[in-house]
């Protein structure tokens, strides 16, 4: 290394062309020396009073290079708030960052270029910390902001007062009553997407909204409060409405989760029926069908097959769109084996109105091969009144005659038999060992539209049988 003692320009011409690459190195790193100490600073400015600007002040552009860092504390032991009146840097390629708080370990406010202003910032701590940077081309007018201090934060939502919206109206209303002493109240409705003077919104459908409150400089924000209006409204899943105003119908609405709507299908068990697969443990799912058509929703099994061990899977079916219908009925299948003889659920069921529910429970152990089932509808029913029991006419129009249709009650006990079917009764299959199985008479109606059907009657073990 050189020592240089007062050299002149001459004598440092001189040695350039002497050793060149040393001497550059030397003028380089002199040269950048210089430069980041004249445009890299970091300040600390207490005070309530004043104005904050970029380098060049409020009448002329900032530089290039820079990297500036100022800390602007309250000194009467409240907060710092800068409220910026113009903003215009370089997009992109210049920041201003803002900390809340002494230095750049604080967290950050945000991040703004261009002409994104800050607006109104107020720091929790009494301090906020500005960063700012520009790189190597290409300036601007900078930024200005004025300084004051203002007390924590206070503006609070002390109540809220809500009407419920009716399903499928724009009669719901939400008022907001809230509190602030350093300023004017403003109201958001949308998550704070919008604000505005109106602490009243009027006119909303169903659903739940998001309500916040803050001064009108955009400081003080409170959090985000939901509050529902949809009194009580849930989606009927099938019927092509928007029951409960979310703006979603039938199986897009999270109400109507495993809803299927339409009159052709497959119905499986998780394992999507698939032979030798067998279905998932502590499953608890519900699957609803509902026509599209406004027919009567159809459901026949061609295979079926549950655990009955000690602690037995089962089937639950319901004559509606949800487990509030009326039950039709539990079924079990046994362990082992698949195909129509070893049935233990009704092959066929037909709801009363355009909805058929299924509840599938299984135990921690011992699954099997599940079940495979097709979906239909009817055509839509034309309704000419109630059947008439015994007539042998379709009275109702519904397409099912006398002991067939569920208007008649000894329907309740009556299977409409389908060629190459076996048929289980009671319709509830209880467990091996059960001392009420089949502790009771049963009666079982058959039908046929075929000219004649050979009829055999036994038991599940084989002990009885009777054609």
């Amino acid at each position: 290394m050189k020592n240089w003692e007062t050299p002149n320009s001459n004598n440092l011409q001189a040695i350039l062309y002497e050793n060149c690459s040393g001497a550059l190195k030397f003028v380089l790193s002199l040269m950048f020396f210089v430069l980041f100490l004249s445009i890299s600073s970091a300040q600390s400015i207490d005070g309530c009073t004043g104005l904050v600007t970029d380098s060049g002040g409020a009448g002329a552009d900032y530089s290039n290079n820079e990297s500036i860092t100022t800390t602007y504390c309250s000194d009467m032991g409240n907060q710092i708030k800068l409220t910026f009146t113009s903003f215009d840097i370089e997009e992109n390629f210049d920041f201003l960052f803002i900390y809340d708080g002494v230095d750049t370990d604080a967290p950050i406010i945000g991040v703004f270029t261009n002409s994104n202003s800050p607006g109104a910032v107020v720091s929790t701590n009494g301090c906020l910390t500005l960063v700012f940077e520009s790189d190597g081309s290409t300036t601007g007018p900078g930024y200005s902001a004025d300084i004051t201090c203002v007390d924590d934060c206070d503006v609070t939502i002390d109540d809220i007062v809500f009407t419920a919206a009716s399903c499928m109206n724009t009669d719901g209303a939400i008022e907001i009553i809230a509190s602030g002493i350093q300023g004017t109240v403003e109201y958001s409705f949308n998550s704070g997407m919008t604000y505005g003077s109106a602490s009243l919104a009027t006119g909303l459908v169903p659903g739940t909204y998001i309500v916040s409150a803050r001064y009108d400089d955009g400081t003080c924000e409170t959090p985000g409060v939901a509050v529902v209006i949809n009194s009580g409204c849930v989606e009927i899943c099938g019927n092509g409405i928007d029951d409960d105003g979310d703006m979603l119908v039938d199986s897009m609405d999270p109400d109507c989760e495993n809803t299927i709507v339409g009159c052709s299908g497959i119905f499986t068990d998780d394992n999507n029926g698939l032979i030798p697969g067998n279905y998932s443990p502590n499953l608890d799912t519900i699957y609803t069908f509902c026509s599209d058509n406004g027919g009567k929703m159809e459901m026949t099994f061609t295979s079926f097959n549950l655990n009955i061990g000690v602690l037995a899977d089962s089937l639950l079916v319901y004559d509606g769109p949800d487990e509030n219908a009326p039950l039709i009925g539990v079924f079990f299948g046994p362990e082992g084996g698949i195909g129509l003889d070893q049935f233990r659920v009704r092959s066929f069921f037909q709801a009363t109105g355009s909805c058929l529910t299924f509840r599938f429970k299984s135990g921690p152990f011992g699954e099997v091969s599940g079940w495979e089932a097709f979906y239909s509808c009817t055509d839509p029913a034309v309704d000419f009144g109630t059947e008439i029991c015994g007539n042998g006419i379709d009275d109702d129009g519904d397409g099912m005659i006398d002991f067939q249709d569920p208007d008649c009650p000894e329907a309740l006990d009556q299977v409409a038999c389908q060629q190459g079917f076996e048929y289980f009764i009671p319709p509830i299959w209880k467990m091996a060992g059960d001392p009420a199985l089949f502790s009771s008479p049963s009666i079982l109606c058959l039908s046929t539209s075929f000219p004649e059907a050979n009829v055999t009657l036994s038991t599940a073990d084989g002990s009885y049988s009777r054609s």
